[in-house]
């Protein structure tokens, strides 16, 4: 693959939390209670079992998430997929302004943590992954990401070759 203009493409699924679980459950349960009150008390529970009818459908939105990582000719490119049909590109990050990309445990990272980066959050949500790697920027951006598989190892040599002394993978 040639590392101008490559394009490779990572997908992600983000891990459910108990509380998401939680709040899924709860929504439909009040939804249905909500319902089930129009019949005793009348319209006014409506409004309410509408409403809850729409938090749980967002809630169920926020629970089953993708995150794609595209590298594009010097560009990586995140994208949420909800529910395996929604779409929606979040950034784009431009890899020349890459301070230094190493696994989110190495000690390359050491004077990095301590400083005040933003950190962002495009992983599967598992602080315990052995793939988690941290991706710091000249403007004070550090995101997190999980780099899995053979598009992830392809994505990782690419990377090194392109800026051999900003990647780490130890």
């Amino acid at each position: 693959m040639n590392v101008e203009t490559g394009c490779l493409e990572i997908i992600v699924r983000r891990k459910t939390t108990a509380l998401q679980k939680a709040l899924r459950v709860c929504s439909v349960v009040f939804t249905v209670l909500f319902v089930l009150l129009i019949f005793v008390f009348g319209w006014p529970f409506l409004f309410a079992s509408a409403a809850m009818g729409v938090a749980a459908y967002f809630i169920w939105l926020e629970c089953e998430v993708d995150y794609e990582y595209d590298y594009v000719e010097k560009e990586l490119r995140i994208s949420k997929i909800q529910r395996k049909s929604n779409r929606k590109e979040l950034a784009t990050y431009d890899l020349n302004q890459l301070e230094i990309m190493a696994p989110a445990r190495s000690h390359e990272l050491d004077s990095r943590r301590r400083g005040q980066a933003k950190v962002i959050d495009y992983s599967s949500g598992d602080p315990e992954a052995k793939d988690l790697y941290a991706l710091y920027f000249e403007d004070g951006t550090c995101l997190h990401l999980n780099l899995s598989g053979d598009y992830a190892e392809q994505f990782i040599r690419i990377m090194k070759q392109y800026a051999p002394r900003k990647v780490f993978t130890y």
